[in-house]
């Protein structure tokens, strides 16, 4: 049976607080942003050295942009047309989940939405362990209804989640896109994006990544 095609979408909306506001989808393969609004319609910024913060530029269009914290600033040969702040993970539109089978969902083992799960640490095929460098900051979470959410040690991100028996995808996530030097949310997405199954043994939760890559461990929030 063919693995289904799941990719992370990293989406964050910026708003000038006066109504106007510009949408960033990042894509971590190619290292760029793509931005609509403020006048943009699917411009792409490709990301350069920065000593501070991420900087994305659009030599074409002679625009530069950069994104520290909750702040993204454009300018326009120097001059700056666009400043904005981020907007709350609940203004942001979620993966439509209408489509998931409901029978498929409560076919989980009921412990896996009963709890939230704290990233403890990934086991890879290699043998490396890939630890959590705080265990209180990567929460996985399972509403019982299809939809997924986690905090990060940077963003939140949200997206669907399929289960039948012990088989498990995730996907069609959505991020805010926050820079934060040195977390560890890329290789947590990165994780998270290839389970295809998984084991709950008591407070323990182990999802198991396709090609028998490797193990995720989470313990349940709280013990």
């Amino acid at each position: 049976q063919e693995e289904p095609e799941i990719e992370i979408i990293n989406l964050q909306r910026f708003s000038d607080g006066e109504g106007n506001s510009v949408e960033l989808s990042f894509n971590p393969e190619t290292e760029s942003v793509t931005v609509s609004g403020a006048g943009y319609v699917g411009l792409v910024f490709n990301q350069i050295t920065s000593a501070s913060g991420a900087r994305y530029e659009n030599t074409e269009n002679d625009l530069l942009l950069w994104n520290k914290d909750d702040e993204v600033t454009i300018y326009k040969e120097d001059e700056v047309v666009f400043v904005g702040t981020v907007e709350t993970m609940e203004d942001i539109q979620t993966p439509n989940i209408s489509d998931n089978n409901p029978s498929e969902i409560n076919s989980a083992d009921p412990a896996l939405y009963a709890s939230s799960w704290v990233w403890s640490h990934t086991d890879l095929s290699s043998g490396e362990r890939i630890a959590s460098p705080n265990n209180d900051e990567f929460i996985l979470s399972f509403d019982g209804n299809g939809f997924v959410s986690s905090q990060t040690d940077c963003n939140g991100l949200g997206g669907i989640y399929t289960v039948d028996g012990e088989v498990l995808s995730m996907g069609q996530f959505v991020s805010t896109l926050m820079y934060c030097e040195g977390s560890m949310e890329g290789v947590y997405g990165e994780q998270l994006v290839q389970v295809n199954s998984y084991t709950i043994e008591g407070n323990t939760l182990r999802l198991n990544l396709a090609r028998d890559y490797g193990v995720m461990t989470f313990i349940s929030q709280g013990e």
